[in-house]
């Protein structure tokens, strides 16, 4: 068998897949899944990237062990994560999770040197407290010593694929996520790096997807047993692999990746950077061919695996199942603005911030798990409706396809709220997207996959199933009431 190993770290559970290859169909032959706990340390919150990278050497030699050797190793992660090494190659300092505090307040004093709508204009990017450019303000406002001794700035998917054995470099979709990329997304904005005093001598260069960027370090290929393997500059950034995974995917297409948090949008030749794209809060990154993609993303499966962690500890114990069933039982959700900054800080306890935003727009807090699902399946639905309107009011023409990917598809209740909220039918399916899209992205690399047969084969909607629209609540009232509460700005909402 023919296969690649895709690596996908989540910021909430991780997977490593035999990706195999039968022709020109691509399918998940093997998923090793292990989670991803974040580390409290003192004042500090950091990713265990050591217990990561333990468990990515496990799962190759799962692999190799059961299929052999594959033809190459790609990576892919969530965004804006990065390690700093130093003169040695060595780490320089713990590799900070991006939900920590050390970036409260930052994005205020760093609109006051650079206003926001300047960045946009250098980037294509509305910054976010979580993004790299955020996190490295912190690190000069505070006089942090490690952007002086540090020698490279290295994002996280590339971090890894460097401690297998793979060149230092800086894949572009993944460079994307930083806010630190000019709007041509191919290089960084030193104007902006300039401005905020970030130095800009540790960032190394942005490189194209699909390049071979090394072969296993001597030393792991003993470890795993896999011998002398290529590492591929895969699509690096987890959405942009999960967008390359849908056949036929083109700019008359929307997709809504559903994960830790959702990201949604569409294709486009060049970058995104008219007026109604920058009051809509639209992004652009990097995707698969060269194409631009511009997305918004906003909290998805972060509240409810919150929840879920929140009643576990209280004594009850949640699957998709019992999760989806709950939401179904109880109906209409009361829907609140799951893009409030509450939502995102660690350690909350979730089910208070939803009280306390529920209760500030004058509607009884939920009593019972059941309404907190509904809610927050309810409030993500209406967010999906904000944005494929305001998106298709934009470029004044309806999308032809919708697709739902993702692991959170397997909420089979929530997607019927969304294909309710947006009327109309959907594709759904792809729970594994990103693992799929970062082995479609190495057999392109490979020359072994040509991207207009995968693109081309319309059987591959036959993994996804139609959803077709929920008749559950009256949506374009419910929007009238989110505007009339400030849960949806009236002025980004573009479609009336």
């Amino acid at each position: 068998m023919e296969y690649a190993v895709a690596v996908d770290l989540g910021a909430s559970s991780s997977k490593i897949a035999a990706v195999a290859l039968h022709g020109n169909e691509v399918c998940l032959e093997d998923v090793y899944v292990f989670p991803n706990v974040p580390l409290k340390l003192g004042p500090g919150l950091y990713w265990d990237i050591f217990d990561l990278y333990k468990n990515i050497i496990s799962g190759l030699s799962r692999f190799g062990a059961k299929y052999g050797k594959p033809a190459s190793i790609g990576i892919d992660t969530w965004g804006a994560t990065y390690g700093f090494l130093d003169a040695k190659g060595r780490l320089a300092e713990p590799v900070f999770h991006y939900r920590d505090n050390r970036t409260s307040g930052v994005l205020r004093k760093m609109y006051e040197v650079v206003p926001k709508r300047k960045i946009f204009d250098l980037t294509g990017c509305q910054c976010a407290p979580s993004y790299t450019l955020t996190q490295l303000y912190a690190s000069v406002l505070q006089d942090d010593a490690v952007l002086s001794i540090a020698k490279h700035l290295v994002l996280l998917p590339d971090l890894f694929s460097y401690f297998l054995g793979g060149d230092l470099s800086t894949e572009r979709s993944i460079a994307g996520t930083t806010s630190m990329l000019d709007s041509s997304q191919r290089d960084w904005s030193r104007e902006l790096l300039d401005a905020l005093h970030i130095p800009s001598g540790f960032l190394l260069p942005v490189s194209g997807t699909g390049i071979v960027k090394g072969r296993l370090r001597q030393s792991v290929a003993e470890e795993t047993g896999l011998g002398d393997v290529a590492i591929v500059s895969a699509l690096g950034h987890d959405s942009a692999a999960a967008v390359a995974c849908i056949p036929g995917f083109d700019e008359d297409s929307l997709y809504v990746s559903m994960g830790t948090n959702i990201s949604m949008g569409m294709y486009r030749s060049t970058p995104a950077l008219e007026e109604p794209f920058y009051l809509g809060g639209f992004k652009n990154t990097g995707g698969d061919n060269g194409n631009i993609i511009v997305y918004r993303d906003f909290p998805g499966a972060w509240i409810l695996n919150n929840l879920k962690s929140e009643w576990e500890k209280a004594g009850t114990s949640l699957d998709y199942d019992d999760i989806d069933f709950l939401a179904r039982e109880s109906g209409l959700g009361i829907v609140f603005d799951i893009e409030d900054p509450s939502i995102q800080e660690s350690g909350n306890s979730m089910s208070a911030v939803i009280a306390n935003l529920i209760a500030g727009i004058g509607q009884p807090v939920p009593q019972s798990m059941g309404m907190f699902i509904a809610s927050v399946y309810d409030s993500i639905a209406l967010r999906v409706l904000y944005y494929a309107s305001t998106l298709a009011s934009i470029r004044q023409k309806e999308f032809r396809d919708v697709w739902l990917i993702g692991g959170a598809t397997r909420y089979k209740n929530l997607l019927s709220r969304i294909a309710g909220a947006l009327g109309r039918p959907m594709h759904a399916g792809f729970p594994y997207a990103s693992l799929v899209g970062n082995g479609v992205s190495q057999f392109y690399a490979l020359g072994k996959l040509n991207r207009n047969d995968y693109g081309d084969r319309k059987e591959g909607s036959s993994r996804c199933t139609e959803i077709k629209p929920a008749a559950m609540r009256d949506w374009k009232e419910c929007m009238a009431q989110a505007v009339e509460t400030k849960i949806i700005e009236r002025e980004a909402w573009i479609s009336g």
